[in-house]
């Protein structure tokens, strides 16, 4: 019976993200509406050391954040790749700590309404936070292996 109770939570919060609902129509706009990578979320414990390796491979910074909740995350490019460098103590310093992978989006609360509906798990909400100059609106949803994909739509 133990074991039954433990299945059935497995399933119910850790559960690939296969969403129940998915049809053409979200397929479509979800195509339509995701414009291609935008970056990758990396966690990491000294931003500055961070900066200064990167900038030896040629990324440069793109822009630096406000502080939010005490932290300034990092934004480096080159060419196409776009990182960001999220500040965090609890960063597991192993090949493969990702934290996120993000998608440019147009329209986003479109996105956001269909990823709900859709059934997908939300990781985050649809919030808007104070990067780049004039903010952006961003959320997240789980993958079938709980990894992270995120959509954001710098606000123009």
């Amino acid at each position: 019976m133990k074991k039954l109770f433990i299945m059935l939570l497995m399933a119910t919060f850790i559960s690939p993200a296969m969403a129940q609902n998915v049809t053409p129509e979200t397929t479509a706009k979800f195509a339509s509406l995701s414009h291609g990578f935008q970056h990758i979320g990396i966690p990491v414990k000294d931003v500055k050391a961070t900066i200064k390796f990167y900038e030896g491979l040629g990324f440069k910074v793109a822009h630096v954040t406000k502080p939010l909740n005490g932290r300034e995350f990092v934004f480096m490019n080159q060419g196409t790749m776009m990182l960001e460098f999220i500040p965090s103590d609890t960063t597991p310093g192993v090949a493969g700590a990702v934290d996120h992978i993000c998608l440019d989006a147009t329209h986003i609360e479109e996105l956001y309404d269909a990823a709900v509906k859709a059934g997908y798990r939300i990781a985050n909400p649809l919030v808007t936070i104070p990067f780049w100059e004039k903010g952006c609106k961003c959320f997240k949803i789980y993958g079938p292996d709980n990894e992270i994909i995120e959509w954001c739509e710098i606000i123009k």
